[in-house]
């Protein structure tokens, strides 16, 4: 073994001693809990998933009759928003 292998093994020894030692002197004592599983990161927002749902693909909405709208800036705002 090397130097630097030498320290973690002495310290793993050191504390698997430590730990059957407490076990012999507690012996009702409960094993600890097992670690947390991470769950792994959501890539996207939930509220663009949100918002993809209710938006119906531009298919349907051509199926149901709809055209398609252009404006430009000289255009009437109130006709647009109509």
């Amino acid at each position: 073994m090397g130097q630097g292998e030498e320290a973690p093994e002495a310290f793993l020894h050191m504390m698997s001693n430590w730990y059957t030692e407490y076990i012999r002197a507690n012996p009702n004592a409960q094993p600890p809990p097992p670690p947390p599983i991470p769950q792994p990161a959501s890539v996207a927002p939930q509220v663009v998933e949100v918002v993809r749902r209710e938006k119906p693909p531009v298919d349907k909405i051509r199926k149901q009759g709809a055209e398609e709208f252009r404006t430009s800036k000289d255009d009437d705002p109130e006709r647009a928003k109509f």
